[in-house]
């Protein structure tokens, strides 16, 4: 018997349609299969991204870190933890580089430094202590010697202090409470001036620098064995400052016709040079030069 052909047609129809649909079917999962490769392969990638930009944030931090010094970083801990305990006697251990000069005050020695320590470190100092981050701007390097607070304190590279420079409000008032005190045993010539700069003796002489609101410097000097009550055998106005740096000292400088006048406070020389000196010039020439034997107020 012979099949109709609209039948044979019908059959390869619809084995056309079913190749068809296999081929759709299998084209739709390759592009499904190729999508989800794709967006793995992004997501893996991103991580990789992450990963590395994690690591150079951490070695980033990791090297700020290690450029400050280590020693440095442990000496100011201890500093800190020193003033955080209000550790006088600690603080006092770590400096000895005595005297400590402000207006009206002069310390000489440990216990005068514990009795005056509030005069340094007061709450406002004590709160920007705590405050001092370990890096290039709120600490500073030179000459082998670091400082915090703009050169409020000065460290050797050993962690003891070189130098205290903070200045307290407190330190104000007690330079007023002073004054009076330190006059009334100078000759009332001397008298009048609003701060003490330096008082101190060598082999020959006396000499007291103070500063006048209304004259500025003013040089006061006695031969001994005359003492500082009597009247004073020279005396200069009109003196000038010449300050050597946060760490170092002042030159003060006076003159007299062709004799000029210089003290100098020095801080940064050798151990044998540091110190207090008074040099007298006449014009050109150093005809005098002596060291102060004893610094006071």
């Amino acid at each position: 018997m012979h099949k109709h052909p609209s039948y044979t047609f019908l059959v390869l129809f619809l084995i056309s349609l079913f190749f068809f649909a296999c081929q759709a079917n299998q084209a739709s999962n390759t592009t499904e299969k190729s999508t989800g490769t794709e967006q793995k392969s992004v997501e893996q990638k991103q991580k990789v991204e992450d990963v590395k930009n994690t690591e150079t944030t951490s070695t980033s931090t990791t090297k700020k870190a290690a450029s400050f010094p280590t020693h440095v970083a442990n000496q100011l801990d201890a500093f800190k933890e020193l003033i955080a305990k209000e550790d006088k006697q600690g603080i006092a251990d770590l400096f000895d580089n005595y005297p400590i000069k402000r207006p009206n005050l002069l310390i000489h020695n440990d216990d005068e430094l514990i009795a005056n320590y509030h005069l340094f470190v007061s709450d406002s100092v004590k709160q920007l202590i705590t405050e001092v981050a370990y890096n290039t701007q709120d600490v500073f390097f030179r000459n082998g010697h670091y400082s915090i607070l703009n050169g409020g304190f000065w460290f050797y590279d050993n962690g003891e202090i070189l130098r205290i420079n903070v200045k307290s409000d407190q330190q104000k008032s007690a330079a007023k409470e002073n004054l009076q005190a330190i006059e009334q045993n100078h000759h009332e010539s001397t008298r009048g001036w609003s701060q003490s700069i330096l008082r101190f003796e060598t082999a020959k002489f006396i000499v007291h620098l103070y500063y006048f609101k209304e004259k500025g410097y003013q040089y006061f000097s006695w031969s001994k064995p005359k003492t500082s009550a009597e009247k004073p055998d020279l005396a200069l106005s009109d003196g000038k400052e010449e300050i050597q740096g946060s760490m170092g000292g002042s030159h003060y400088i006076f003159t007299n016709g062709a004799y000029t006048y210089k003290v100098l406070e020095i801080r940064l020389g050798t151990d044998e040079r540091n110190g207090i000196y008074l040099q007298v010039y006449q014009g050109d020439d150093l005809i005098l030069e002596q060291k102060a034997e004893r610094v006071f107020e």
